[in-house]
């Protein structure tokens, strides 16, 4: 998770464990989670750049948050 470049994934590293779909909010928070654990994974992200719903796009000084345009967290 070091290397925030988006890289083409050819084939998962060989000590990976987890494969995460999606380097949003979710994606992670559950890479967060697992490095907690030592665990390996590999998170895959099809945008040029992570946060999905909630990310923030850059065009020289501008910036653009899209996505959603709210959060609703229901309770359990």
């Amino acid at each position: 998770m070091n290397n925030m470049e988006p890289q083409p994934l050819v084939n998962p590293p060989a000590e990976t464990d987890h494969l995460i779909v999606g380097a949003g909010i979710a994606g992670i928070t559950l890479g967060l989670r697992l490095q907690e654990r030592k665990q390996h994974f590999h998170i895959v992200e099809k945008s040029k750049s992570i946060g999905g719903r909630v990310a923030t796009r850059r065009d020289g000084a501008a910036k653009f948050d899209h996505g959603a345009q709210f959060l609703k967290i229901e309770p359990p």
